[in-house]
């Protein structure tokens, strides 16, 4: 007859010849289930939405991404920060994977508002977050607004603007002009911004009006009153807007 010891010892071997099978299945399971998702899911495809400033063959190779790599692997985070990395326009960046075989790439990217000179002399397209985006030429930069008054310095693509203290200052309000003439329809547009004097901003709206802003303060109000006195000047009239409000708070137009 056993003793109690002994069929312990048994029991114990079961044990462990068994905790031992189901760890050995296990691993088997987890070696096949990776042979089959290096074997079967291969990048085959890219789609790229979204890239307005930016061709998709410029987004795939930025994305580091290689076509037969292995779908499961690729780390979205880490192409998505690529991608913004390189691309100066993106802004952020969406990665889906679609079995078997896609990855989705799906962009938001920033919109040029305006042209700045540099320290250099040459002009660069800023964003309306204040980002630069690329070097352009005098007559490219003639397709945006411009803004004059202070330089931005050691200007790189896909960064904000280097700037003393008081052009720091300048660029915001610069920011803060962009976003309101958003909101307002101006029968004739803005083409140029001066902000050499932040107590005396002046806006130029092609060759037909200057428009003395004054300071930076109730710039809603200033752009929509703008927009009600350019409506009453018909019959291709020019010259100076008066918004500084300086006498009686009320605008004047002084014909040129």
């Amino acid at each position: 007859m056993q003793s109690k010891k002994s069929r312990s010892r048994q029991r114990a071997k079961r044990t462990g010849s068994g905790f031992f099978k189901k760890l050995l299945t296990m691993l088997l399971i987890v070696v096949l289930v990776i042979f089959g998702l290096t074997l079967f899911f291969k990048v085959e495809t890219i789609d790229v939405t979204g890239a307005a400033h930016d061709t998709p063959e410029a987004v795939v190779a930025a994305s580091g991404i290689q076509y037969g790599d292995n779908l499961m692997l690729v780390n979205r985070s880490e192409t998505a920060s690529r991608i913004v990395a390189g691309l100066p326009y993106v802004k952020s960046v969406r990665v889906r994977k679609q079995l078997p075989s896609t990855i989705l790439l799906e962009l938001t990217q920033a919109e040029p508002a305006a042209a700045v000179v540099s320290e250099y002399g040459d002009l660069w397209l800023v964003s309306d977050e204040g980002m630069l985006l690329e070097q352009i030429t005098p007559d490219q930069a003639e397709a945006y607004l411009q803004i004059s008054g202070f330089l931005i310095l050691l200007p790189a693509p896909g960064e904000q603007p280097e700037l003393d203290e008081e052009s720091q200052e300048k660029m915001a309000v610069a920011m803060d002009l962009i976003a309101a003439l958003q909101d307002v329809e101006l029968s004739v547009p803005v083409t140029r911004m001066d902000l050499e004097h932040l107590y005396d901003i002046n806006l130029y709206c092609s060759d037909r009006f200057q428009v003395r802003l004054g300071g930076a303060q109730d710039l809603d109000y200033k752009l929509r009153y703008l927009q009600a006195a350019m409506a009453q000047l018909t019959g291709g009239q020019s010259g100076v807007i008066d918004l500084t409000f300086s006498e009686e708070k009320i605008a004047r137009f002084l014909p040129w």
